[in-house]
């Protein structure tokens, strides 16, 4: 199965999201159904995916984080996970994430707190 990096922000319980986000760094990790959020298909779809979330590292507060993120499933649409693509995870209709796949290039930056850290 494709792994790939992602940045991720998980989103206050004061903005409609967690409590607070898990702690992501020990097993089982953390996973929950995704919508890609950058002109792709309409969500909901008829198909819903489960991504899969590993934090690596916090970045500079516990609400972001360097991570790591695949599909659930072997059969998942693996194409998705395209550098770039910005997507939202869900709990039920609550969106609690919103991330963005690294392209290889900007993991440095993110890193250092360059200027590719937006989502």
């Amino acid at each position: 199965m494709k792994r790939t990096q992602a940045m991720v922000e998980w989103i206050a319980e004061a903005s409609g999201g967690r409590t607070k986000p898990p702690p992501g760094l020990a097993a089982p990790a953390y996973s929950t159904e995704v919508r890609f959020i950058d002109g792709g298909p309409k969500w909901p779809s008829s198909e819903a995916w489960s991504l899969v979330v590993t934090k690596r590292r916090e970045l500079g507060s516990e609400y972001r984080w360097l991570a790591e993120v695949q599909f659930l499933v072997k059969d998942a649409p693996e194409e998705c996970l395209a550098d770039g693509r910005t997507f939202e995870l869900l709990e039920g209709n609550k969106c609690v994430v919103r991330g963005r796949i690294l392209v290889e290039q900007d993991i440095a930056s993110v890193l250092t707190g360059g200027t590719n850290t937006q989502i």
